[in-house]
């Protein structure tokens, strides 16, 4: 269940923000997907035609179109939007307890490695004036902070502050950037 996390927590705040400011799309790309809980409450909510599900492997074995990509490696087309949910912290050790028994690929990003590769490799898979929503949080780095790694135009930034989740998990302040492609 811990691999549900991250989608469980964000899927209504990332429909919210594609219904309320971005709109249906026909093809979306979910990196770093998981089980896919996010791309699929895209689907069930008709906000996207097709959602293409990746990551460095199927956690949910069942995804329609999954493509196993460490990032955006293997990814080849071209899609309207991009969702990602990458790893959050840049640290040896988990900074958290509740991710002390998870894998470290699920919670860490040694130097920005996946950050800086995600950031160059997006324009190759975004059309024109398309978009990226992916998240973050407060205690691993500033919003404001990623402008240096990304050439798309930051579009706005959605807050949340931390809540409980089930059994009694506590997110961090945290957030979702929206880049679009200005060509």
């Amino acid at each position: 269940m811990d691999n549900l996390l991250g989608g469980m927590y964000y899927k209504d705040k990332i429909c919210s923000i594609v219904e309320d400011h971005i709109g249906p799309k026909e093809n979306i790309l979910e990196v770093c997907c998981g089980c896919g809980v996010i791309g699929k409450a895209i689907l069930q909510n008709d906000l996207a035609q097709n959602v293409t599900f990746s990551d460095i492997q199927d956690l949910s074995h069942d995804h329609i179109n999954f493509i196993q990509s460490d990032g955006l490696q293997s990814i080849t087309d071209k899609y309207e939007l991009i969702i990602c949910s990458p790893p959050w912290y840049n640290s040896e050790l988990p900074p958290a307890a509740i991710l002390n028994h998870m894998a470290p690929v699920l919670w860490q990003d040694k130097d920005w490695k996946f950050h800086k590769q995600f950031y160059k490799d997006v324009t190759n898979n975004l059309t024109d004036n398309g978009s990226v929503l992916i998240t973050n949080c407060f205690d691993s780095r500033k919003p404001s902070e990623w402008k240096d790694m990304c050439s798309l135009t930051l579009r706005d930034i959605f807050i949340y502050d931390s809540h409980i989740l089930r059994n009694k998990t506590i997110y961090p302040r945290n957030y979702v950037l929206w880049w679009q492609n200005d060509k």
